[in-house]
């Protein structure tokens, strides 16, 4: 027999044949003579591994239905929220529980740019100092009225 590496496993699957001690011992005699290595797998770490294995399978089988939980009430609280936020129950709130009253008519306010501002004020500067000049004038007028009504004129 020549091989650079042999498998024993004990006990045997299906058999359930177990290798003796001296058996083993033969085994390990010929691989030291041939440089071979021998790989030995026992019986009771392959049910472990397999159990172990099966444990980690059920495991994630559990972490998959609790996931599957999880993203259902997350799609839940998604709807419940979306409906919190709607513009009608906001509504319905103010007016029930506040007594606040949606109104009937809305004020237009529109904010113009600065340089139309400072036009407009312009504008409404020279419209005051006409006005203060006009006032003025006819204060001159009537005080020289007066006078000439005074002289008789």
């Amino acid at each position: 027999l020549q091989a650079d590496v042999v498998y024993l496993c004990s006990p045997n699957n299906p058999t359930g044949a177990v290798f003796s001690r001296e058996k083993l011992a033969a085994w390990v005699a010929w691989a030291r003579e041939a440089g071979a290595v021998i790989i030995f797998v026992l019986g009771t770490l392959r049910v472990a591994l397999t159990s172990l294995t099966v444990a980690q399978l059920s495991s994630n089988a559990q972490v998959r239905e609790e996931i599957m939980s999880f993203e259902t009430t997350n799609d839940n609280l998604r709807v419940e929220r979306s409906l919190m936020a709607s513009a009608t129950r906001i509504d319905r709130i103010a007016t029930q529980n506040y007594g606040m009253i949606a109104p009937a008519s809305f004020d237009v306010i529109i904010i113009e740019p600065e340089a139309e501002a400072e036009e407009a004020e312009a504008a409404t500067d020279e419209t005051a100092a006409d006005e203060a000049v006009e006032g003025e004038t006819s204060a001159e007028d009537e005080a020289f009225d007066a006078e000439q009504q005074a002289i008789g004129l």
